[in-house]
């Protein structure tokens, strides 16, 4: 039975930005790890559940662009985490945040 007060948590997508090079695989960006180094920095907050780039397929090269699952934030703040990326304060990266409402979960 589906749990009607359960969380919100916000997804993340990442896609490329204006400033994305063309034909360039998203590890081999000039800003990758500049993103990664944020990333990081997030995750360590406790408020990431899963983050990464998505794939062409699986085990093979890394796709344009990835996602990010927030928990315990509100709105704001996953928007903040969104726009403070500085991949896409500089355009390498654009972001969007999406609400996702879990009334199934563990």
């Amino acid at each position: 039975m589906p749990d009607m007060d359960g969380p919100t948590y916000f997804i993340v997508t990442q896609s490329p930005g204006p400033k994305w090079v063309e034909g360039v695989v998203y590890n081999e960006q000039p800003e990758f790890g500049v993103h990664v180094a944020y990333m990081e920095e997030v995750f360590n907050t406790g408020n990431v559940v899963l983050s990464g780039p998505f794939m062409e397929s699986p085990g093979g090269v890394m796709a344009s662009g990835g996602m990010t699952i927030l928990k315990n934030v509100t709105l704001d703040e996953a928007n903040s985490i969104a726009s403070e990326d500085p991949t896409v304060k500089s355009g390498m990266l654009n972001a969007n945040v999406t609400p996702w409402w879990i009334p199934f979960h563990d």
